[in-house]
């Protein structure tokens, strides 16, 4: 008695079969005659000794097989119908195996050729590439079907039986085939069997190597046992695997990553298909988790306090229960692939400075902790945001310097143009320095930055501390007021915070000075001096800092007779009409005199002399000691002639004259001198000589003028009364 499973059209049933008195096994069952007929109501089993001849076309195939797609069949008549048809030289054999009329529809075609047309003998046919498409000195082969075949494909065959008639009509044909789609690892493992009589036997399965292997790794078995033949196949649980027969009794099979993503337990067979033939007892192999191997951390350090984030971690053999391990402990992790994960690291992981070791953990079967990379947390770098104060004055007190911003820590230091400077830590955004008077003593601007120590933390961006100079103080100018008209002095400027580049000003405009620390010397000109009034002086000290001073008052004084006790007079002058007015004044004295000169018609009112290009009825000249002045009017031909008279007042006592020509085109046709005299009751006349006389009045009342001459011996020769009117 034995059972055995038979397609019914398609999937497997299993009825049962008595042969006489013996049991048999359903893998020996097919040692034995068997003829099935099978009706909807009959199943006839005749059992004998001979061999049978069986037609069949089976396969098995990975799941991600295109032409297979991890299906298993077995087709043989009646369910389907066979056709094989050969070349002359029998080195190409085709396979039509179809039934249209099934639901669905059933139809499968296998070509084999062998390399340079050689007849199909019994053997293997390595090196198979796809028919019709291979070189002549290739095998070819190609099994398709129901709307799928491979573009390009890889595989071998073994021809087990080939007999042939005449014609080369087929007889008895037996063959094995591996075949790979588009050079992919997938691959459908299958045989044809045309009125075959070959028995294949029942492999036996006895070990495999390795029996432990780590999760997350493709790898090569190796399989030991007996009755290996060609067409034998190893199956992982149950799936075929790309196959290398090695001997009858050593086989080899590619197992991919995916049969070994996770851990637990694989049952390997071996499948012998054909007549005969079948599945071998079963081995188990484990698959344990791999340890993990960490390379590297998409972040390797942090500065202390910072938020939580999401640390990607790489490396390999990572599997779906990983778990990163942050100095020890797991954190929340997720699996991304075998070489990547990601852990959330929180924010009191990063609260204190130092280094921590990351870790991933892989739990049993196998697993384990990987090495460690380290993961350092670093002070952060100093940020200044504000200076209080932001300025002094230079030469100032020893002060202390508040430094406002964030991420300040113990160990936080300021420093005055990069060069430490005593610090108090307040609180983590606040920093009391002292800073000294000698960092202070110069104007001009100090960098003011914050360094954090290591590791991490460095210098913050620097803010200015700017140190001004002071505001000058006046208290005292000498002298105080001076008289209008007069000559150009040296004022003096008593205070203090006065420094090089203070500049006194007069009346806002800056004069030339000289400087000491607490007394300034200015430049005043004999213009600032020309009117009357009162001016204000200050001192202004440069940038940065400094401004201007208080301010005081400075007279100039109206001119008065006591200040030019000395008064010259000339009697006659004249200008335009080619007419030039020359003045001469000597300073024979030891001191400075200032004369104010004066111009007048002969009618008394102002006469206007046009000096150097400027007409003015009145000038301020300055004479220095033992110095002489020589002014000349414009010889003018263009306008009338006018007459008149001068009169100079002066600080001290000088010699002057007037001297007037006479221009005619340019050229000098007569001149006269007068002499600048003080007002006097007589005068010389030389015998034999014509005198001239000239008289002004420059008083504001009318002038009764008596002449008297006088002979050598005092002897009156001649009177006249002349009147004189005022100046205008």
């Amino acid at each position: 008695m034995w059972h055995a499973n038979v397609q019914f059209p398609y999937s497997f049933h299993e009825f049962l079969c008595i042969c006489g008195k013996t049991t048999i096994s359903a893998e020996t069952v097919r040692g034995f005659l068997m003829r099935i007929i099978v009706t909807t109501a009959l199943i006839l089993c005749v059992c004998g000794a001979a061999k049978a001849e069986e037609t069949a076309l089976y396969f098995d195939s990975s799941p991600n097989d295109y032409i297979g797609g991890g299906q298993q069949r077995y087709h043989s008549p009646p369910q389907v119908t066979f056709t094989a048809t050969s070349n002359t030289a029998t080195s190409r054999i085709s396979f039509n195996v179809n039934n249209f009329n099934a639901s669905p529809s059933i139809w499968w075609y296998l070509d084999l050729a062998s390399a340079n047309n050689a007849p199909l003998v019994p053997g293997r046919y390595p090196n198979a590439v796809r028919y019709p498409f291979q070189d002549p000195s290739q095998n070819g082969l190609s099994f398709s079907g129901e709307g799928r075949g491979c573009n390009t494909l890889t595989g071998e065959f073994t021809v087990l039986e080939a007999v042939f008639g005449s014609g080369g009509s087929v007889v008895r044909f037996a063959a094995d085939f591996i075949q790979h789609c588009e050079g992919g690892i997938p691959a459908v493992y299958g045989g044809i069997r045309y009125n075959s009589t070959i028995i294949n036997p029942v492999p036996v399965l006895n070990s495999v190597s390795p029996s432990n292997v780590p999760a997350g790794a493709a790898f090569t078995l190796r399989v030991d046992g007996s009755n290996f033949i060609p067409g034998s196949y190893v199956r992982w649980n149950g799936i075929g695997r790309p196959t290398t027969l090695v001997s009858n009794s050593q086989m080899t099979a590619a197992i991919p990553i995916g049969d070994v993503a996770s851990s637990g337990t694989a049952d390997v067979t071996v499948f012998n298909p054909g007549q005969g033939g079948g599945s071998s007892n079963s081995v188990s192999v484990t698959i344990t988790n791999p340890i993990p191997t960490l390379t590297s951390l998409g972040i390797s350090a942090a500065t202390a306090g910072s938020p939580g984030f999401t640390l990607t971690v790489r490396g390999t053999n990572f599997i779906a229960g990983s778990s990163v391990l942050w100095n020890g402990s797991p954190r929340t992790t997720t699996f991304g692939t075998s070489s990547q994960l990601t852990a959330t690291i929180l924010a009191e992981d990063l609260a204190n400075v130092g280094a921590v070791p990351v870790t991933v953990f892989n739990p049993a079967p196998g697993g384990g902790v990987s090495n460690s990379l380290t993961f350092n947390i670093v002070n952060p770098p100093a940020v200044v945001t504000s200076l209080v104060p932001s300025s002094a004055i230079a030469g100032g007190e020893t002060f202390s310097l508040t430094v406002n911003g964030s991420n300040f820590i113990a160990g936080s230091v300021v420093q005055w143009n990069r060069n430490a400077r005593p610090t108090t830590v307040v609180s983590n955004t606040r920093l009391v320095s002292t800073i000294s008077a000698s960092d202070i003593a110069v104007a001009g601007t100090a960098q003011v930055s914050v360094v954090n120590p290591a590791p991490g933390g460095g210098s913050s961006v620097s803010l200015l501390f700017t140190i001004g100079n002071p505001i000058p103080v006046i208290t005292s100018l000498a002298p105080t007021s001076v008289t209008a008209g007069g000559p150009a002095f040296a004022l003096t400027v008593n205070g203090s915070n006065f420094l090089p580049g203070s500049v006194v000003r007069w009346n806002g405009s800056n004069r030339p000075t000289l400087v000491s620390s607490t007394r300034l010397v200015a430049a005043i000109g004999a213009s600032d001096i020309s009117n009357p009034g009162s001016v204000q002086i200050t001192v202004l000290n440069p940038g940065p800092g400094g401004g201007i001073s208080n301010s005081l008052g400075f007279n100039i004084d109206p001119v008065s007779n006591n200040s030019y006790p000395y008064v010259y007079y000339f009697a006659q002058i004249a200008v335009g009409g080619g007419w030039q007015t020359a003045l001469t004044y000597v300073n024979y004295s030891p001191q400075n005199v200032v004369c104010q000169t004066s111009f007048s018609a002969t009618s008394g009112v102002p006469l206007t002399v046009p000096f150097a290009g400027v007409a003015a009825s009145s000038r301020t000249d300055a004479i220095a000691a033992g110095g002489t002045l020589h002014q000349e009017s414009n010889a003018d031909a263009g306008t009338p002639v006018a007459t008149g008279w001068a009169q100079a007042r002066c600080s001290g006592p000088i010699k002057s004259s007037v001297l007037f020509r006479s221009y005619q085109n340019g050229i000098a046709t007569a001149e006269a001198s007068v002499s600048g005299t003080l007002p006097a009751s007589k005068f010389v006349s030389f015998a034999n000589s014509l005198t001239g006389i000239a008289y002004a009045n420059p008083s504001t009342e009318p002038a009764v003028i008596t002449f008297r001459a006088l002979d050598s011996s005092g002897n009156v020769v001649g009177t006249a009364n002349l009147t004189l009117a005022p100046a205008v």
